[in-house]
């Protein structure tokens, strides 16, 4: 992602899994919440956010401090 100009990574998370997947690639203190329908920055924390069914918030990730180095590219499929 990095090496291709990406500063910043956001998406709409929906589930546990989806949000524990977050965490586990880009670290716990590297995400940023907003909710979902209003764009304000939300006060959750990840903890918070984990005993919700479905957390339903926009996550944005800052790349910047994120070492991506050693993060292998997929396979091009044609």
């Amino acid at each position: 992602m990095k090496a291709f100009g990406a500063t910043s990574l956001n998406g709409h998370i929906t589930s546990q899994s989806a949000l524990k997947t977050r965490a586990k690639v880009f670290g716990e203190d590297n995400l940023v919440f907003f909710d979902h329908y209003t764009g304000k920055h939300s006060n959750k924390s990840y903890s918070e956010l984990l005993k919700e069914e479905n957390p339903n918030v926009n996550v944005v990730v800052d790349l910047k401090p994120i070492d991506t180095s050693t993060w292998k590219r997929p396979e091009r499929v044609t």
